[in-house]
């Protein structure tokens, strides 16, 4: 083999090159050759290190993307159980219908009735007959049935919209999934770029030195290609992928003084306000209470204020458990 060929590719780097590597790889190509030009089997494995390392990095980034769930499947999450609603509705429907040409054939069905009719016959002479009471009976039935068949129609309806509604949040956090895993995949191939490009272009001007060439072409294989993602999923941004907001808490019930009570001697009564109880107590409870801070509150706990006039007064205070304002 002549002295300036290029050592053929190896899958793994031989461990005697790797502390080599590590201690000359930051320094420019001729630093490099100048390093180890007394020892050119060395510059040469270290050129073929550097590309070696490289067609790693290039061939994991490959695999990564191959891996990938591109999203392309994703319309199809949920869809037989969409499918079986689906059936169920147009079996309910197909079902209505029958039921309406059933009712319309027996409100519009003759009857036919063999009557010995008096002199003066009335409306009940045929109404009454048995016919006529079949063909009423028939009717009654055909309406009943078209209610049932239409109410059964609703609740596959609901069912149907029910399940659609599940297939299409299911389809767009898969879309979404795939879109996060392809932006990760495709930033974490992009942090070796650079670092590869130069190790590659290094290992080539090391070659080129060994060969005392002035001209020296770049051969870099070319980065991972990661595969292209469905239109329905590379055009999803972030707010649609934005988990939803968590229901507000339901509103809390209007301000109760049930916890302070009525009657006796310290509590004669309690004035309920929007945010706090006014409290009174004493003999005669007329005093007026102060008025209450603007913040009252103090890590969650409600401090009083109160007027106090001997053994009378009256004293502002939070609202009972769980109802009026919130705790702050």
């Amino acid at each position: 083999m002549p002295a300036d060929s290029i050592v053929p590719e190896e899958d793994h780097v031989p461990e005697t090159t790797l502390p080599v590597l590590d201690q000359v790889r930051h320094l420019p190509a001729d630093e490099i050759v100048a390093f180890l030009q007394r020892d050119e089997s060395s510059c040469r494995s270290v050129a073929g290190s550097l590309q070696t390392e490289v067609k790693k990095l290039i061939s994991a980034d490959e695999t990564a993307f191959g891996a990938l769930n591109t999203g392309v499947n994703c319309p199809n999450e949920l869809q037989s159980n969409t499918d079986t609603f689906q059936t169920a509705y147009n079996s309910a429907k197909a079902a209505v219908k029958s039921a309406e040409d059933a009712k319309a054939a027996a409100d519009s069905a003759p009857v036919t009735m063999t009557i010995t009719l008096k002199k003066s016959p009335s409306l009940s002479t045929f109404t009454s007959h048995s016919a006529w009471q079949k063909a009423v009976t028939a009717a009654k039935n055909a309406e009943d049935t078209l209610k049932k068949r239409q109410g059964e129609l609703k609740q596959a309806k609901t069912a149907l919209e029910t399940a659609k509604s599940a297939q299409a949040k299911a389809v767009l956090a898969c879309q979404c999934k795939a879109k996060k895993a392809f932006g990760a995949a495709v930033s974490n191939a992009k942090k070796h770029e650079t670092s590869s490009r130069e190790d590659w272009r290094k290992s080539e001007r090391l070659l080129c030195a060994l060969k005392k060439q002035e001209s020296c072409p770049s051969n870099f294989p070319g980065f991972a290609k990661p595969p292209a993602l469905p239109q329905a999923v590379s055009s999803k941004t972030k707010a649609q992928c934005r988990p939803p907001a968590p229901p507000p808490p339901p509103p809390r019930p209007p301000c109760s003084c049930s916890n302070h009570g009525a009657g006796g001697y310290h509590r004669a009564f309690s004035k309920v306000t929007p945010t706090h109880c006014q409290v009174h107590w004493g003999r005669n409870g007329y005093v007026a209470c102060p008025p209450a801070p603007s913040n009252p509150w103090k890590n969650g706990v409600y401090h009083q204020s109160c007027n106090n006039q001997g053994v009378t007064g009256c004293c502002n205070r939070a609202c009972a458990p769980g109802t009026g304002p919130k705790p702050r």
